[in-house]
């Protein structure tokens, strides 16, 4: 993913600069996960290798379950639109989205590598070319000639690196580990510092996690590591006789229903959706009483974990 502060920062240059060499589809974001399927597909069929879906609405929070499962996919296979026939491919491109000022959320995080852009400026497409190495690059990228330049240069930085052994980094991105580990080493060998630095800021990108940790950090301060059920953590949402909240605003959306409050089943029901995943240092466990068969919630914190 490419970000940015602010537009024509050059988030759409930088895919250019890869599309020109090996070819890219440029596509709009199709937004609802009905239609991003159906772009999947289309995109599948086409051979270019560098898939960019450009220009995505500024502040976009990226949620989407089908795109999480896309990328770590090594084939997919979907309906086909108006018919029972399916279509299966290898999954072998490089998918790519840009926008300003985008987030992540969900499992999306954990997944994606993220450029962020920032020209410190106001008006950055005010920039004179005389302030860049290739005055008008889209114009440069546009010459055969410059493309095989361009592609001539990687290929010598590869071929030194591989001379020396192709050493790797011990970086860990979930299942795209050999990849860091080789891109890694690459951009090292090469002087390049900072490889996959910003880990922190991408995983501050999502604010599901964020809400939660708030969430599950006030639960503690008020219950500690006791277990309760979900009727009494629904009750501990009503407001005090003076009208404040004793959460201070940290209950995520997704517990409450609507604009109102759940019931203790409905509460219950959307608690289990978290057991177990970690936000920060904190999880959400769930107990069952041996007698009374009763379901108690409560906070596991980890003050170690890494």
């Amino acid at each position: 993913m490419t970000t940015a502060t602010t537009a024509s920062s050059g988030k759409s240059l930088l895919a250019d600069m890869v599309g020109s060499i090996y070819g890219k589809q440029q596509n709009p974001w199709p937004g609802a996960e009905e239609e991003l399927r159906k772009a999947i597909l289309g995109c599948l069929r086409r051979p270019e290798p560098l898939i960019c879906w450009d220009n995505i609405a500024e502040g976009t929070q990226i949620t989407s379950a089908t795109l999480a499962g896309l990328i770590t996919a090594a084939e997919w296979s979907d309906r086909v639109l108006g018919s029972s026939r399916n279509e299966k491919y290898a999954n072998d491109r490089l998918w790519a989205v840009t926008g300003n000022n985008l987030r992540l959320g969900g499992d999306m995080a954990s997944r994606t590598v993220v450029v962020r852009l920032d020209p410190n400026m106001p008006n950055p497409e005010l920039r004179p070319d005389s302030s860049f190495q290739i005055p008008n690059l889209q114009t440069w990228l546009t010459d055969p000639a410059h493309r095989q330049e361009l592609q001539w240069n990687l290929l010598v930085l590869v071929a030194d690196w591989v001379a020396v052994g192709a050493p790797r980094t011990a970086h860990l991105m979930r299942q795209f580990s050999p990849w860091a580990q080789a891109a890694g080493g690459f951009v090292t060998h090469h002087g390049l510092t900072g490889f996959l630095d910003n880990t922190t800021d991408v995983a501050d990108m999502d604010d599901q996690a964020a809400t939660w940790q708030a969430f599950l950090t006030r639960w503690e301060e008020r219950f500690g590591t006791q277990g309760r059920t979900s009727a009494d953590i629904r009750a501990s949402f009503d407001r005090d006789p003076d009208g404040r909240d004793p959460w201070d605003g940290t209950i995520p959306d997704s517990l409450m229903n609507g604009r109102h409050l759940p019931t203790a089943n409905e509460l219950g029901a959307r608690l289990r959706g978290h057991v177990g995943r970690w936000y920060g240092p904190h999880t959400l466990r769930s107990d069952t009483e041996r007698h009374s068969k009763i379901r108690l919630w409560r906070v596991e914190t980890r003050r170690d974990t890494p």
